[in-house]
């Protein structure tokens, strides 16, 4: 995603800080001060590069940025921090199927570089493979996993307060399912990814036997009663739509009720947990 100042998809806190800076300069422009001289374009240019300083010092102070969450989306990250110690806990009563998801994304994920986990939860996964960066809404979450030494930022995934190409790969881990705006989310991973960056998802798939009995009982479900989940051909299009390109896929949990380790597979046909991994345009 082209994030420069004057994009048509400006984020709410950009269009509303240009707003200002665009009013301050005009009052200035009818008082004469420090305005002889100067053309509409350079004083839009300096509000265009106030907004830049703002928002890299915002980001350095580790500040939550302002997006304005739906009512569902703040009662499930009210949720996520409230049964952060009873969701982690999940991972200690399910060591293999916690290895076999383990497993599946350590066959996608790069060997190396600078990585971020969006929707890092309790930083599980983001340390087992390796990332040193997480981002994470919900507080309890965050400060679990933060006391298992990770870096975590609070921000939502439609927002991500970094800066363009800042890292070399992103993983999104049983984060799509509750995401607002997935479209919106998976631009902004394509913004903070270099080109040739990677973008590993791990989904549970809305076809296998798996996601079909979450789905069943999400209403029952106080962390998943807000979830919508995918197929694969779902996240392929929105991935192809977002500027990326498919490299490969690996499923593994393919049963309704898995109990025991499975090592992963290549493929997303049958799998209930399915890692994608793509390739930033």
């Amino acid at each position: 995603m082209d994030c420069s100042p004057f994009d048509e998809r400006l984020l709410p806190e950009q269009s509303a800080f240009l707003g200002k800076e665009i009013d301050r300069n005009r009052r200035v422009h009818d008082t004469g001060e420090a305005c002889a001289g100067r053309r509409p374009r350079e004083i839009i240019s300096d509000s265009a590069n106030n907004w830049l300083t703002w928002r890299k010092a915002s980001f350095e102070e580790m500040t939550v940025i302002n997006h304005e969450e739906s009512e569902p989306m703040r009662e499930a990250i009210r949720v996520f921090d409230e049964g952060a110690e009873d969701y982690d806990a999940w991972y200690d009563r399910n060591p293999e199927l916690f290895a076999s998801e383990l497993a599946a994304l350590k066959a996608a994920m790069p060997q190396q570089g600078d990585g971020v986990e969006i929707g890092a939860g309790t930083g599980r996964f983001s340390l087992a493979l390796g990332m040193g960066t997480g981002v994470e809404p919900a507080e309890g979450m965050a400060r679990i996993a933060e006391a298992r030494g990770l870096r975590v930022v609070r921000a939502v995934a439609e927002t991500l307060p970094f800066e363009d190409a800042r890292f070399d790969y992103a993983a999104m881990i049983t984060t799509v399912c509750f995401l607002e705006n997935p479209t919106r989310a998976f631009a902004e991973v394509h913004r903070i990814l270099r080109p040739g960056g990677v973008f590993v998802l791990g989904i549970l798939s809305a076809l296998s036997a798996l996601g079909q009995r979450y789905a069943r009982h999400a209403a029952e479900n106080a962390y998943f009663r807000h979830a919508r989940f995918y197929t694969p051909e779902e996240i392929f299009a929105l991935l192809a739509k977002s500027g990326f390109e498919r490299t490969g896929s690996w499923q593994t949990l393919s049963t309704a009720n898995p109990e025991k380790f499975e090592a992963p597979a290549s493929g997303h046909d049958r799998g209930g947990f399915v890692v994608i991994r793509a390739v930033r345009r």
